[in-house]
């Protein structure tokens, strides 16, 4: 079975959308974290809205205090 490609949201740095989730599962708390970990949408800019939709999909879906956190 083929595997599944990933979805590249961040083209300028090459970011997948698995990328972020992964970041945010690690403790990331908000967009500022996310693009700090992972450079997504501090390029062009072109990802920035549907970067920061998932990561606020990501707060309501699972709480922080579920989350192994990760030095900042």
């Amino acid at each position: 079975m083929a595997a599944k490609k990933q979805k590249i949201l961040c083209l300028c740095n090459g970011v997948s959308e698995k990328d972020i989730l992964l970041i945010l599962k690690r403790g990331a708390k908000n967009l500022e974290d996310v693009k700090k970990f992972t450079g997504a949408a501090t390029g062009c800019g072109r990802c920035k809205s549907e970067t920061e939709a998932i990561v606020e999909h990501f707060k309501k879906r699972k709480p922080i205090d579920l989350q192994t956190n990760i030095d900042f």
